[in-house]
């Protein structure tokens, strides 16, 4: 299912596609020109902390396997892009849309189990 939110990308995606756009091939430049013309751009500036957003970094507890992990929430292509991105559109995300430090957050596994989160830092991007 298509969202409004999945034309969303950060800054830094928006400049780095720019900056590849001369060394691809005119059909493939043609497809991202229109990626980027549709892009709802998310800067820095607009991200606010305290809750859990698209493009916060976000630090996590996983209650079950006693282990913390920190990354950024992007578009689903930023996230493929290296470590520490977490797709937009993944249930680790969609659970922690709007949670507050401190709150604790149930993701539904692919395996139909679930695992309890707890958040412990919201950052903005330098």
């Amino acid at each position: 299912m298509t969202t409004r939110f999945d034309t969303w990308m950060t800054a830094r995606w928006r400049r780095e596609l720019e900056a590849n756009l001369s060394s691809l091939p005119d059909t493939d430049a043609a497809a991202l020109r229109s990626r980027l013309a549709s892009a709802t751009v998310v800067d820095n500036d607009d991200i606010m902390g305290g809750r859990v957003q698209f493009g916060s970094l976000v630090t996590v507890f996983s209650i079950d396997e006693e282990e913390e992990q920190s990354f950024q929430i992007v578009s689903s292509d930023e996230s493929l892009s290296g470590r520490g991105l977490l797709d937009q559109r993944s249930p680790l995300a969609q659970a922690l849309f709007g949670a507050r430090e401190g709150e604790v957050v149930t993701v539904l596994l692919q395996n139909g189990s679930n695992c309890d989160y707890e958040v412990t830092h919201i950052n903005v991007p330098e």
